[in-house]
């Protein structure tokens, strides 16, 4: 439901992690990016998948962004 989330947000960030999770074609509207904190990220692999592990780091590295996760434990270590 990308459309969905287009309509409502001003611009759309996924790692390039979770871009391979989602299996099919990324829009080109909706931005890939690379995470600089390797060694949060890591931390987090610990306990979490590498894409809820890339998002969470990523939402740390972007001003003003939101984090939309649909694991139950990717949301609490988040918040």
């Amino acid at each position: 439901m990308l459309d969905l989330l287009k309509s409502v947000f001003s611009s759309l960030h996924l790692t390039e992690q979770v871009a391979e999770e989602y299996g099919k074609a990324i829009p080109d509207w909706v931005e890939t990016e690379n995470i600089k904190n390797q060694s949060g990220y890591l931390e987090l692999r610990k306990v979490l998948g590498k894409g809820e592990a890339n998002s969470i780091i990523l939402t740390e590295e972007l001003a003003n962004s939101l984090l939309i996760i649909d694991e139950k434990r990717g949301r609490k270590i988040a918040n």
